[in-house]
């Protein structure tokens, strides 16, 4: 496509996550780098090696800033989750130190953090969020 230029995302105010009548979570596990869950589990990641690693893989086709800004705020992301959606139900989040799948054609990292009661089961969140934002809503 000649010419063709990646859209220009760094500055949206909104995105739009889900639009259906329900919430749906169609997956539990959540990507990160640098959330409190890692810390506590002993994960590291490298965030230049990971952004290299995802930029290869879509062959350089990809606006690296996106990656980049996903890289440096996600940690923090999923550790405002935790507290505001997941801990006033009981919930949290468990790092998986494991990326399971690494091999010569795909690189794998542990970036997933799982929403959890027990450490041993995940936990659908998708209410709590939205019982957040209506209050929130209400607040303002």
């Amino acid at each position: 496509m000649q010419g063709w230029k990646p859209p220009r995302l760094l500055s949206a105010k909104t995105i739009l996550i889900e639009k259906e009548k329900t919430i749906n979570l169609m997956r539990v596990g959540l990507a990160s780098v640098g959330s409190r869950a890692q810390k506590a589990a002993g994960v590291t990641i490298n965030k230049q090696e990971l952004v290299e690693s995802l930029a290869a893989f879509a062959q350089h086709n990809v606006d690296q800033r996106l990656l980049e800004t996903w890289a440096d705020n996600s940690g923090a992301t999923l550790d405002w989750l935790e507290e505001k959606v997941l801990k006033p139900h009981g919930a949290h989040l468990r790092a998986e130190a494991d990326a399971m799948v690494t091999n010569k054609a795909y690189q794998a990292f542990p970036t997933e953090n799982d929403p959890t009661f027990d450490d041993q089961s995940f936990t659908s969140y998708g209410d709590w969020f939205l019982e957040y934002q209506e209050k929130q809503e209400r607040l303002q």
